[in-house]
């Protein structure tokens, strides 16, 4: 999301995005099977990189969850091998190279595919919030205030109107319509 640009020099460096030719914040954002934002890395400088964004408190989160329920997380080559403290993989990298035999190959294909879900959150985000493309301030507290909000009405929203494309994909119940049955096990993540 692109924020001001500052006057300073340091803090002007801080938040250029090379790629993108212009001054940015960053955001890592990790959705569950229900839609919701569950772990979450706001407020970035621009100049980072996703894996080092990821020290500061992803990385962590996602460990615990892998280690209370042993969900692995599905993410993409820019983030690093973190291990469970039974020395397995808490990440399935989808764009890794298929591995060998018809296991390795299913698993790459089904986390390919997940990850399908965080376009989808992704396009959700930016639905709901048409306006977040404008230039965030560049102090600080303000936009951490706004981004955080932002998270809140997401989930807010995602969880009351309860029917979203990774809802309906990820947790569907064809015996009914109304998708909260399943939701409740993932409340405490």
């Amino acid at each position: 999301m692109r924020v001001v640009k500052s006057q300073f020099w340091d803090e002007q460096i801080t938040f250029y995005n090379g790629w993108q030719h212009s001054h940015y914040v960053n955001n890592i954002f990790c959705f569950s099977p229900d839609g919701r934002i569950r772990i979450c890395v706001l407020n970035c400088p621009g100049s980072w990189h996703d894996s080092t964004m990821s020290d500061h408190g992803a990385y962590a989160k996602m460990k615990e969850v892998y280690e209370e329920f042993g969900g692995q997380v599905v993410v993409d080559s820019a983030f690093k091998i973190v291990r469970g403290s039974d020395g397995n993989d808490i990440f399935i990298k989808s764009s890794q190279e298929d591995g060998e035999g018809a296991q390795a190959i299913i698993v790459h294909r089904d986390a390919t595919s997940v990850r399908q879900l965080s376009e989808w959150g992704m396009r959700m985000i930016q639905a709901q919030f048409p306006r977040i493309t404008d230039v965030l301030p560049l102090d600080k507290e303000r936009r951490l205030c706004i981004l955080q909000l932002a998270v809140l009405v997401y989930n807010f929203t995602t969880a009351e109107v309860g029917i979203n494309e990774i809802l309906n994909s990820y947790m569907f119940n064809k015996d009914e319509f109304h998708f909260r049955q399943g939701i409740e096990e993932w409340n405490n993540i």
